[in-house]
């Protein structure tokens, strides 16, 4: 092969990781552009982030500058969709759709940036004011545009020092400086609960353990489960966190039950898997003494003793991670239902609503459904029959 032809080759195979370098949201930015299709008027929601407190500013701008450039598309920005619909609305196609319907817009764009030391990920959402979604997939990213920061002037002469004031015109009433308070809306935003979807890999795990005469091996395939999680103004919180926010003191109690439950099968299984192992391999030797009675004996001992070993190890495997992962924002198993978390959630944000005097939510008006009954009355010389339609 000539120096040409290699020299071709890699310049192939670097052009699309210079593009994707360049422009970390071009993947995500199609599936929007695919996924709009004739939208009209389009409500962007603002991004929020979990994880992180990075500036989206930069994520923004991006993104609403790009959905700018579609023909005979009306794109309502981020600020006035905060200020008309307010900042409390369910991450779901429902909570989308009644965004949309607020701002009287086709559709409603949401987009919430996961970051974790492994990977930056995006959740893209999208649906109708009808509450089809029309495009739900997370993406990974490399990085997201930096925040749009003031630009520093240039640096100039430094000016000539003020006169000090007269001493009279100095206040000494040594209070600080008022703070600046920020608004109830602002302030819901910061305090307010919600919950959002989550992808986690379950499994993945293998043991094997080999005797002299046996092997035995557990091996469970690794799974990606599409899951939920709790966040407090964008940042993750646990389950325990949650109810002791909404006072249920009952669910606070129960969940310190299941972690106990979930520690004490751990501890067991250690306990069973140093004990078993240990027996048989002290037992082990015996193998190489001469008579029947010692070499039955050590094979009752050490078999006894891999069996307890390795049911101890299940044991660990299954409630080591429960008893870990319980008390924090990822835990291996939820310890709550998905609607106790919703009336919980639900129950926080209305109690902080009438803490700062915010009215509530509006709710979407729910559609009639269609139906017909028909009954029949039958008799001896005859009988009836009744229509009911009910629209």
């Amino acid at each position: 092969m000539s120096r040409l032809t290699t020299l071709a080759l890699v310049f192939i195979l670097l052009t699309p990781l210079a593009r994707a370098e360049e422009d970390p949201l071009a993947e995500p930015l199609a599936a929007i552009d695919q996924a709009l299709g004739s939208i009209e008027k389009l409500a962007f929601i603002r991004p929020e982030a979990t994880g992180t407190t990075e500036d989206l500013s930069g994520l923004q701008k991006m993104v609403s500058d790009h959905l700018s450039k579609r023909e005979n598309l009306t794109v309502i920005p981020p600020d006035e969709v905060f200020k008309k619909a307010g900042p409390e609305f369910a991450v779901s196609a429902e909570g989308i759709a009644g965004v949309a319907a607020k701002m009287e817009a086709s559709a409603a764009l949401f987009i919430r940036l996961f970051k974790s030391p492994e990977q930056t990920e995006l959740h893209v959402m999208l649906a109708d004011s009808e509450g089809k979604m029309l495009l739900e997939k997370p993406f990974t990213v490399s990085s997201i545009p930096p925040g749009e920061k003031p630009t520093q002037p240039a640096e100039a002469p430094p000016p000539p020092p003020e006169a000090p004031p007269p001493e009279e015109a100095i206040p000494e009433t040594g209070e600080p400086p008022p703070e600046v308070a920020d608004t109830p809306a602002d302030a819901f935003e910061r305090r307010r609960v919600a919950m959002v979807p989550r992808q986690r890999i379950s499994g993945s795990a293998s043991v094997g353990v080999i005797g002299r005469n046996v092997a035995v091996g557990v091996h469970t395939p690794a799974t990606v489960i599409r899951d939920w999680m709790v966040v407090k103004g964008g940042h993750p919180i646990s389950e325990m966190d949650l109810a002791k926010l909404a006072g249920r003191h009952d669910i606070v109690k129960r969940i310190e039950e299941d972690i106990g439950t979930a520690e004490t099968y751990r501890n067991v299984g250690i306990g069973m898997t140093l004990g078993g192992f240990i027996a048989a391999g002290i037992a082990t030797p015996f193998f190489k003494a001469e008579g029947d009675e010692a070499l039955t004996g050590a094979g009752i001992v050490v078999g006894t003793g891999m069996a307890v070993g390795v049911a101890g190890l299940v044991l660990w495997l299954i409630f080591g991670p429960d008893a870990a992962m319980a008390d924090t924002p990822y835990p291996s198993r939820h310890l709550i239902t998905r609607e106790e978390a919703g009336q919980m959630i639900d129950s926080h944000n209305d109690s902080l609503r009438r803490e700062l005097d915010l009215a509530p939510p509006l709710k979407k008006p729910s559609t009639p459904k269609a139906s017909i009954e028909m009954s029949f009355f039958p008799a001896p010389q005859g009988g009836a029959a009744t229509l009911t339609v009910r629209f």
